[in-house]
């Protein structure tokens, strides 16, 4: 249930620069995500690792510290990742000033000092302004592109709002980074 209510506001968000007179509701989404992909891109520095589907589908994932082995994942590597999210869409036009500071870390929770489990955290907290670059009717999906070049792949279960979305709309969104609680070699 809470899986389709962030699939809806994502894309009523991406909508908006569309339906500018059209106001919704902000909206908040948590999620457990399972993908098996390939490695097109890897930052050891960073622990970041972003992740192709087979469908086309793309994520750029932080490493939590339980991910002992990160460094041995290399580019071209197919992988099974276990990876939590918030989303949080705004339902506005960007600001001048977010057009001109397009990325902000609003917090940053990637370390557990309370001993709680790991899963349960939700890393650096980016508010972003985004692009849309692919809008996939086949997949029933839509990929946006943050400021710093990372991509997101977000289902959308709404296809009337899927079939409004454009190609280069600009958004505000407020993601929670993909932490990665498993990322395991697939042989």
């Amino acid at each position: 249930m809470i899986s389709k209510f962030i699939k809806i506001a994502l894309v009523t968000l991406l909508v908006l620069p569309c339906l500018a007179e059209t106001r919704r509701e902000n909206m908040e989404k948590y999620t457990e995500l399972n993908i098996t992909a390939v490695v097109t891109n890897i930052d050891y520095e960073l622990r970041e690792a972003t992740l192709t589907g087979p469908l086309g589908n793309m994520v750029t994932i932080t490493a939590g510290p339980q991910i002992k082995r990160f460094n041995e994942i290399k580019t071209g590597d197919k992988v099974k990742a276990v990876y939590k999210t918030m989303t949080r869409a705004e339902f506005r036009d960007p600001t001048p000033e977010e057009l001109k500071n397009p990325l902000i870390i609003l917090e940053d929770d990637s370390r557990n000092s309370d001993g709680s489990d790991p899963r349960a955290r939700a890393g650096k907290i980016i508010k972003a302004v985004v692009w849309v670059k692919q809008v996939s009717l086949p997949t029933s999906s839509v990929t946006i592109k943050g400021p710093r070049g990372k991509y997101l792949t977000l289902p959308v279960e709404d296809q009337a709002l899927l079939h409004e979305l454009k190609v280069g709309e600009r958004v505000v969104l407020t993601y929670a980074e993909a932490i990665a609680v498993a990322l395991d070699k697939v042989e």
